[in-house]
């Protein structure tokens, strides 16, 4: 019990800190357009729940962005999944797409953004376009070690008990790479957010 309190009264007293040196910054600025304060801050965050115009033109906002990243993560995973696995059962696969993977993969996630509006413009497109970039790569990637995780003995013994290619599929790769491809929806879902 004395370490939930501690845990609390550290948090508490973090917050407590964290607004009076805002506070403290921001009256010594003096200029809100510059730095807002806290008590600035807090009056525009209630203006905006109370005024149904900028309430109205805040929730469509919302509705945008959660819609594009949604949408980005979801075409992510459709490409992904399948892009990830295959390269982690197929050779042939596995050199084809894995420089391309390690190049995309490596860009920081904030140089898409440019990227992506020189292509499609400022729009909800690129926002559907810049989460599935951030995303799909993330996913490919974890995909394709848990595919490659997966013991070579188990798919030998299927083998050798007359299982076809599918059935090794369905049967063993699939369901031994699964915790991994929920880790790579979780990270792909995190990064598209980003």
């Amino acid at each position: 019990m004395n370490g939930l309190v501690a845990r609390y009264a550290t948090l508490s007293g973090t917050v407590v800190l964290f607004v009076a040196v805002w506070w403290v910054i921001a009256a010594a600025v003096n200029n809100p357009r510059r730095i807002a304060g806290p008590v600035e801050t807090w009056s525009a965050l209630v203006h905006v729940f109370t005024d149904p115009p900028l309430t109205r033109l805040m929730v469509s906002g919302l509705e945008v962005t959660v819609t594009s990243i949604l949408l980005g993560f979801a075409l992510a995973a459709v490409v992904g999944v399948p892009v990830g696995v295959l390269m982690g059962r197929y050779l042939i696969v596995d050199l084809f797409f894995d420089p391309w993977v390690n190049i995309w993969y490596s860009i920081p996630a904030i140089a898409f953004v440019p990227l992506t509006m020189n292509w499609t413009g400022v729009s909800s497109t690129s926002s559907v376009v810049i989460a599935f970039l951030i995303a799909v790569f993330t996913i490919i990637i974890n995909v394709y070690s848990g595919v490659r995780n997966i013991s070579g003995s188990l798919v030998e013994s299927a083998r050798a008990y007359g299982a076809n290619q599918a059935q090794v599929m369905t049967k063993i790769v699939l369901p031994g790479s699964l915790p991994n491809v929920m880790l790579a929806l979780r990270l792909g879902m995190a990064r598209a957010i980003e």
